[in-house]
């Protein structure tokens, strides 16, 4: 679940997609999660995760089936993802973004 800026971002992505009749074959695959920081005294509480993404099995795919981004064994890339609790105890990822240096 997401909100904020990475709500945004996600519609953003799938309007994309949606525009232009692309598709994703093959799915990421998590390598990697530490937690970087944690704020229980942020209101609201907030963490901020590193998270090891592998994305070499996926492509992006035309309606007609022509692949536009072939996965490639290199394509692994930290993620930091900003975590805030809503008032129901949820964990929502409200923020995505990348270090300088995004090897993982």
């Amino acid at each position: 679940m997401a909100t904020g800026s990475a709500y945004d971002g996600i519609l953003a992505s799938f309007a994309e997609f949606d525009n232009n009749g692309w598709h994703q074959v093959g799915l990421p695959a998590v390598v990697d999660t530490r937690v970087i920081s944690y704020d229980e005294k942020a209101s609201p509480e907030t963490m901020t995760l590193g998270v090891c993404v592998d994305s070499s099995q996926v492509n992006v795919v035309t309606a007609e089936g022509t692949v536009i981004r072939a996965g490639t064994s290199s394509d692994r890339a930290l993620n930091l993802l900003t975590m805030t609790r809503n008032d129901a105890g949820a964990w929502l990822v409200s923020k995505l973004s990348f270090p300088d240096n995004s090897d993982c």
